[in-house]
């Protein structure tokens, strides 16, 4: 069997070509893997910096003195949004056993951290920058 130079130089190109394919694959395999590992350390130090910032707050804390509060802040409910305020606000006097009117000049500052596989979920009521309340709202349990 004869082999022409144009075929033996496109089987060449087509093996060198999928060499590369193979190795560009393997090589972002590799970038994301070290992504991944890195969020998971960058998460295992921000869950107990989070988990320290909710059990040092007190009624009457100043807010705007850690500069890491707003940044651990998963989502702030503010009555911008009255749907959302609304529901949030209802369902914190549940749990603290007042009404919801008590809340109108409040936000609610969430965090939901991770504790192993699980997470913890809290709400912060906020009035004027400063800490009224930390409440513990709920878990998230994961099945092993």
């Amino acid at each position: 069997m004869r082999f022409s130079i144009k075929t033996v130089v496109v089987a060449v190109l087509m093996a060198a070509l999928a060499m590369s394919h193979f190795v560009l694959q393997a090589k972002l395999r590799m970038q994301i893997r070290a992504f991944e590992e890195k969020e998971e350390e960058r998460e295992s130090l921000e869950d107990p910096l989070e988990r320290q910032l909710v059990d040092s707050l007190t009624t009457g804390d100043l807010l705007g003195t850690n500069p890491y509060y707003m940044i651990l802040v998963d989502k702030v409910v503010t009555p911008a949004n009255p749907e959302m305020f609304n529901g949030w606000a209802k369902m914190l006097a549940e749990l603290d056993d007042s009404s919801p009117s008590a809340f109108v000049d409040c936000e609610f500052h969430l965090f939901r951290f991770r504790e192993g596989r699980d997470y913890t979920i809290f709400a912060v009521i906020v009035r004027e920058d400063r800490c009224v309340k930390v409440m513990w709202i709920g878990a998230e349990i994961k099945p092993v």
